[in-house]
């Protein structure tokens, strides 16, 4: 209960940051957020995977779009000659709290594993999409991270998307395609 709490709150927080940073309104992120909220409550209530199928598939594309474009922008940062010193890399980081933090946020998708079983229509072939899924999604989560930590070292913000400069519309859309993603993903995490 404490870990799906805190997830839902952290993807409403970090829509609302997003939606402000790209937007630059006076409302400020957490008024973004409880936009968000009374928006999402509708898709929630969904109780199927296959409605939620279309949502889904906005979502990956969004959030495809934004890995391509963080990853380009950090790749582009390495190369800089004006790039600012970097201290040497920690094993936990700065803060250890926001390390275990995004470490135990990486299993929030464990939940959806039994459902997606059932609502498979030959659930025999479940274990090999589950092992397949699982090789890409660990290798994401270590190549992703990587990339970005080499090329912006100590410096690396803790919401990803505040590397980008801003004010450019390709991060602007990022950071709405980001916010998109993550509001079609909400209501699977709620299944």
């Amino acid at each position: 209960v404490f870990a799906q709490m805190g997830f839902s709150t952290a993807y409403l927080i970090f829509i609302g940051s997003n939606v402000e940073a790209a937007l630059n309104t006076c409302i400020g992120p957490s008024s973004w957020a409880a936009i968000v909220t009374v928006l999402v409550c509708p898709l929630v209530w969904l109780k199927s995977l296959k409605s939620l199928s279309f949502g889904a598939i906005i979502a990956d594309c969004a959030i495809v779009f934004g890995l391509v474009t963080i990853l380009t922008y950090a790749g582009i940062n390495a190369g800089d000659p004006a790039r600012p010193p970097q201290d040497p890399a920690q094993a936990v980081g700065s803060s250890p709290m926001i390390f275990f933090g995004t470490a135990v946020f990486a299993f929030e998708g464990a939940g959806i594993v039994l459902p997606m079983k059932q609502s498979m229509q030959e659930p025999q072939k479940f274990s090999k999409v589950l092992k397949n899924g699982l090789i890409c999604v660990t290798t994401l989560y270590v190549f992703f991270p990587l990339c970005v930590y080499l090329s912006y070292g100590s410096v690396t913000k803790d919401m990803i998307t505040e590397n980008l400069p801003s004010g450019q519309m390709i991060v602007i859309f990022v950071e709405l395609s980001y916010s998109l993603g993550l509001f079609f993903t909400y209501p699977i995490m709620m299944f």
